[in-house]
């Protein structure tokens, strides 16, 4: 017991060396900082801790606790402040856009470990707040705020990057005369030399525990050794054997104490999970070896289609009249190239439980018409035959137009990428009660029924359905499905009786409720 209290009380001894001052040290000094006795002695509780603090009044010190230090702020830079009790810190990132312009990325964090130590944190929650240009004005911000610029010193306060030597923290009040004030407490950095007195104090305390704790063992160990000696052997080697990580090592025969029991039964458990991980992590592994020299190989279709008419129109091999239609090309394939490149992105993003489509009501028969006005040449010059039927009637759906194109572009890059020229696409909408059926129709290779199981699978390529050496990341039409789900509607690949096609894709979305 007297082993046990002893740690207890070192313990809160550490807690209390590391925590600084708390907001129940400083609701005991508000009584003074009300009646504005600044230099009372009760304020130098902030001080024995190695900081020192300021008192400002309408963006001027009117005390100070080490005026040898005394700094000043602005009512914007108080204002900025992070406060005491503040269970979050700032940090800012410097990148460089593609147009070579500077941006400022500025991430609110919040942490689970001791925020004044001056050592790895482990982040809990991370969250955007501002993008700023090279100016320091904001671009874009993720906060009720309408602070439209900041000044290099404001950053510095947010993300306590200012001084060299110190936190900067506040704590508003107001007095009894009504004047609003504010606490301005500056905690040293270097918070470990407090810690390292407290350790010095303490070791050696600690080495008479080291002492009591090796007397206490050496004495009952000669009378549990004939009890759990046994059994401890016995989860020995069934720990050496889980290191083959191709089998499951459990215990099933065994003697010893009851409480062991506990023991051996934990040790299966995660034995089996063990032996679970391991297979899932070797999948995992495979899959995204897999996918990455599929992604990379699928880089190959747009740079190639690029070089192929850029070296035409260099050429001058291309006639005048249709030299801006190739131009068009080469820019849509660079954009899919771009596309390749985020797919794996996207795929990672439309997984992550908070992300959420920004949709909004629009007509759908519109939106299709829109989409094929600046895909049609495309399917034309590469010798695709294309029928397209879309009602001339508005028919409106709640839709989020960006990750629908995505969807589109990657079935019917699909298209272009898996079937012969003079392939027949078949685009058709239609209505059904209260929902859209869009088809995507084709004659073109077939799929074989256990491929089309699995097609919307992340990393399944169905390669013996596909055109030879055009196998792709397999992420696109998992992409695909998982963008129509979120739009509360489904995709289905028909593959049987769909005659005069090979294949059917089949997207249903719900009719807008209130425009029908």
């Amino acid at each position: 017991m007297a082993i046990f209290t002893w740690i207890f009380l070192s313990l809160i001894m550490l807690e209390k060396v590391t925590m600084g001052i708390s907001m129940t040290d400083l609701s005991k000094i508000e009584k003074e900082l009300k009646r504005e006795n600044f230099a009372d002695k009760s304020l130098s509780i902030i001080n024995r801790y190695g900081q020192f603090y300021e008192v400002i009044s309408d963006g001027s010190v009117i005390y100070s606790s080490n005026p040898s230090k005394s700094y000043s702020f602005s009512p914007e830079e108080l204002e900025i402040m992070l406060p005491y009790d503040t269970e979050s810190y700032y940090t800012s990132t410097r990148y460089t856009e593609v147009d070579g312009k500077g941006r400022y990325f500025i991430q609110k964090n919040k942490e689970i470990a001791d925020k004044y130590v001056a050592s790895g944190v482990i982040v809990e929650e991370e969250e955007f707040v501002y993008l700023l240009d090279e100016q320091l004005n904001v671009l874009i911000a993720n906060t009720s705020t309408r602070k439209e610029s900041f000044t290099p010193r404001e950053i510095g306060l947010l993300t306590q990057t200012l001084f060299d030597d110190f936190h900067v923290y506040k704590y508003d009040f107001k007095t009894n005369s009504g004047k609003k004030m504010t606490l301005v407490m500056f905690r040293p950095y270097d918070i470990m030399l407090v810690e390292q007195r407290f350790y010095d104090s303490t070791i050696f305390n600690l080495g008479i525990l080291l002492i009591i704790v090796t007397i206490i063992i050496i004495v009952f160990t000669w009378r549990l050794n004939k009890r759990i000696s046994m059994p401890l052997k016995v989860l020995n080697d069934a720990i050496k054997k889980l290191s083959q990580k191709d089998r499951i090592e459990t215990v099933t025969d065994y003697n010893g104490p009851k409480e062991l029991m506990e023991i051996f039964k934990t040790f299966n458990i995660v034995s089996l999970e063990f032996y679970n991980s391991e297979k899932k992590r070797q999948e995992v592994e495979e899959s995204n070896q897999t996918m990455i020299a599929n992604l990379s190989h699928d880089l190959r279709t747009p740079v190639t289609v690029i070089q192929g008419y850029s070296k035409a129109l260099a050429d001058n091999l291309i006639a005048n009249e249709t030299r801006e239609r190739y131009t068009q090309i080469i820019y849509q394939k660079a954009v899919l190239l771009d596309e390749l490149i985020s797919s794996l992105f996207d795929f990672s993003q439309a997984q992550h439980p908070k992300f959420q489509l920004q949709t909004k009501t629009i007509d759908f028969c519109e939106y299709l018409r829109s989409y094929w006005a600046k895909h049609y040449d495309e399917f034309i010059l590469q010798d695709y035959e294309l029928e397209i039927d879309i009602p001339e009637i508005a028919y409106y759906a709640q839709l989020d137009t960006t990750s629908f194109t995505r969807a589109l572009d990657n079935l019917l890059n699909n298209f272009l990428k898996y079937n012969p020229p003079k392939t027949r696409l078949t685009f058709t909408l239609k209505r059904e009660k209260h929902v859209l059926i869009l088809s995507i129709a084709d004659n073109g290779t077939k799929i074989s029924k256990e491929v089309a199981k699995t097609l919307f699978q992340p990393f399944v390529t169905g390669s013996p359905a596909r055109t030879a050496g055009k196998s792709g990341a397999g992420l696109g039409l998992s992409i695909v499905k998982q963008f129509v789900i979120m739009h509360r509607g489904n995709i289905i690949l028909r593959t049987e009786n769909v005659a005069p096609y090979s294949k059917i894709f089949e997207i249903t979305l719900p009719i807008d409720s209130y425009k029908k």
